[in-house]
């Protein structure tokens, strides 16, 4: 069970239900679309065929507009798929992933245990292989770490249609989610000839509850579209959309607006990380909009977004021609290339999502042919960012990615599902406290944020108590401080969520003074679960279930979760654990919609 307490609910929506349909009159063209609810897609681009499990693919999206220009794919091979982020898994399904002796595995040629690792020299194509109970059409989540000297590794599932995911070539920790098909009986990765290097630590389970559902385009072949619009009678567009991307992502386009045999009056939004607002003008002039890179597409797993473009070619500087906001906030970028020269949008413009490279699922979107006035745009906003939520995230680097260190853990705030961050997400390798006092400080608005996520002191109880440099009473008393000072600075609705720290004994033990370090980190997560003498007040949620999911039974972290054997940093699938434990208390707390 969850350990947080003192949660206080509140809805998820208003009162009064908004319909997208409320903001086209007459004249507006656009679409809008919801690819959360499967009755409202099909799997023929004909709108036959129900969408009703995770997997299926989506031939026809309904369009909620009164336009009726419904987004459709006719290719079985380019239809997006109906999925979202993992929120509960099953069991394990293979033996010994873990690599604690030579069984449960094959290793090919030129594969060979030494320890915990299995190590592939290079000169043959072989792979390393699990005999493995898969049902067609079901969705696992895989994660490992590897290492890589050269050349490429791929895992996949065999017997029947094999089954490819992401082939990596770089070291890394990595969590990928795919769909058996008939006849898979093996999973396996698969090393090319020139391929050097280990794997470890891998786990395979089956996704069995998913939220932030959505048209998952998985590669460049995946994308549907409406049916022709005439944008003819406008020279303004707004497009706002929820989605979240692949940790695979290297670029691709969210939504694409546009005449493809003119390329007049196109407009393409999220291009490349991070994202972009792109036009082309009746005249074949264009430009883009560039954000810096903290407000950017970048995450792992499942990092989540909800952006708004407004654009207005009757502007002549580019940078008024396009407007993106970010979390809500109006962001300013860098401008490049030439305006668009005015004129109005292309008579015969389709609107597609999916587009190039794209990793993306796409949850909702609204695209109309006019600027929208402020509670309309409230509105639509609150509509397409349904069970996705605005928040700021405060930790060290057992919650950020690591920098310098190989193979980087992806950060938990990209786990969660729905968990809106960009440039709040302000967590970083080595910090303290009062590093995130200061970083908190400077975010420059916070006038939108829906929950602050706290998970710090780790650097504090090992280097400030363990090197008898600050007593724990003061350690305790700096998050309190921190906790007010974010109470201060944010709306009354945002709520505060506190998460203890995980469990590291192991790490703790090489302080100066181990056992000050050991003591602190307990007492302070005593403090954090609202106990002890002074207990942390004034959050909405504390979280304290991972600790144990994480530990050894005696405070340190597990091997099996422990990404480079130092005791502290957790590797993907540790990381996973912590941010459903964040979930968790986010949905109780009304922010995040719990798996239907």
């Amino acid at each position: 069970m969850l350990g947080f307490i003192g949660v206080t609910h509140r809805q998820l929506a208003s009162s009064v239900p908004f319909s997208p349909a409320s903001l086209f009159g007459a004249s507006d063209r656009g679409v809008a679309i919801d690819a959360q609810t499967a009755s409202l897609l099909f799997q023929s681009n004909t709108g036959t065929g129900a969408v009703a499990a995770p997997n299926d693919p989506i031939g026809y999206i309904t369009d909620l507009s009164p336009n009726a220009k419904h987004l459709t794919q006719a290719t079985a091979a380019n239809k997006p798929l109906w999925r979202g982020a993992a929120r509960t898994l099953g069991s394990e399904l293979l033996t010994n992933g873990r690599i604690i002796d030579d069984t449960g595995f094959t290793p090919g040629t030129g594969w060979a245990r030494s320890g915990a690792t299995v190590v592939k020299t290079a000169g043959t194509a072989s792979s390393l292989s699990w005999t493995v109970s898969l049902t067609a059409g079901k969705v696992y989540q895989l994660s490992y770490t590897m290492t890589r000297t050269a050349g490429t590794l791929t895992p996949r599932f065999t017997g029947g249609t094999t089954v490819s995911t992401n082939a990596r070539t770089a070291r890394g920790t990595y969590t990928e989610v795919f769909a058996a098909a008939a006849g898979n009986t093996t999973f396996e990765f698969a090393a090319d000839a020139t391929f050097a290097g280990s794997v470890k630590s891998v786990t395979l389970k089956e996704v069995t509850a998913r939220v932030c559902m959505g048209a998952y385009m998985f590669g460049s072949p995946q994308r549907i579209a409406s049916a022709a619009i005439n944008f003819s009678n406008s020279d303004k567009m707004t497009v706002i959309y929820s989605c979240l991307y692949d940790a695979a992502t290297a670029s691709g386009t969210v939504v694409a607006i546009g005449n493809w045999a003119t390329t007049a009056g196109t407009i393409w939004c999220g291009f490349t990380p991070p994202p972009v607002g792109r036009i082309r003008g009746d005249t074949g002039a264009g430009g883009s909009i560039t954000l810096a890179t903290v407000d950017g597409l970048t995450g792992a797993g499942g990092a989540a977004f909800v952006d708004r473009y407004e654009f207005d070619i009757a502007q002549t500087a580019l940078s008024d021609e396009v407007t993106v906001y970010s979390n809500g906030i109006k962001r300013t970028g860098t401008a490049s290339g030439a305006a668009a020269g005015g004129g109005n949008w292309s008579s015969s413009s389709t609107v597609e999502i999916g587009v190039a490279s794209s990793r993306v699922t796409v949850n909702r979107m609204i695209v109309i042919n006019r600027l929208l006035n402020a509670q309309e745009t409230a509105d639509a906003v609150a509509w397409v960012k349904r069970g996705f939520a605005y928040a700021c995230v405060l930790g060290d680097s057992t919650v950020s990615g690591l920098s310098g260190v190989a193979p980087i853990a992806p950060r938990v705030a990209s786990f969660c599902g729905g968990l809106v961050c960009g440039r709040y997400d302000v967590a970083e390798s080595g910090r303290r406290i009062a590093d995130m006092l200061s970083f908190f400080n400077a975010l420059d608005d916070k006038s939108t944020l829906q929950a602050v996520v706290i998970q710090i002191g780790l650097n504090d109880v090992k280097g400030r108590v363990g090197e008898n440099l600050a007593t724990t009473a003061t350690v305790i008393s700096d998050l309190q401080g921190l906790v007010n000072t974010v109470r201060a600075a944010v709306p009354a609705s945002c709520r505060i969520v506190l998460a203890q720290m995980t469990p590291c004994k192991g790490w703790l033990n090489t302080a100066t003074n181990a056992a000050a370090a050991y003591s602190a980190w307990q007492a302070v997560n005593t403090a954090i679960a609202g106990g002890g003498a002074t207990p942390i007040t004034g959050v909405d949620a504390r979280v304290t279930s991972h600790v144990a999911a994480l530990s050894d039974g005696a405070d340190g972290l597990a091997s099996i979760y422990d990404y480079n054997a130092d005791g502290v940093h957790t590797s993907s699938e540790g990381r996973w654990i912590n941010a459903q434990a964040w979930r968790s208390a986010l949905e109780g707390l009304g922010l995040l919609e719990p798996a239907p």
